[in-house]
């Protein structure tokens, strides 16, 4: 039996989000990005705040069986922390196998810009 060959995807790289974004106008929705070849794996998103944000970064991974914008589901939704010089230590978040694109939609900071980037931590 042979190991898994085991691969990281970047998923969105790292954009800094100003401040004043909301769910309903959020300041980034990453590309559609095909992971059904990958078997799954594991989704992490990493919020990095150089000054003290008023309210946290937040976050939503998106999951679809088509790259057309329907049959969004939601996996998961997070968000940072208000302290300065700081990065959010990811929980890393199963993806079903059934999702073949994956997005990741990033908002709601306050007062500082906060910076996110997601990665799959793939099965291969």
């Amino acid at each position: 039996m042979t190991a898994p060959t085991r691969q990281t995807v970047e998923i969105l790289a790292a954009t800094q989000m100003t401040p004043g974004t909301s769910e309903a106008a959020p300041f980034v929705v990453g590309p559609w990005v095909s992971v059904a070849a990958l078997n799954g794996g594991q989704l992490a998103a990493f919020l990095t705040n150089t000054s003290a944000p008023g309210v946290a970064g937040q976050f939503i991974w998106q999951g679809s069986d088509k790259n057309d914008g329907t049959n969004i589901v939601e996996i998961w939704r997070g968000a940072g922390n208000t302290n300065a010089n700081s990065t959010s230590t990811p929980v890393p978040i199963d993806l079903p196998r059934e999702i073949s694109y994956v997005r990741l939609v990033g908002y709601g900071n306050t007062l500082q810009p906060v910076t996110l980037r997601g990665v799959l931590f793939a099965k291969g």
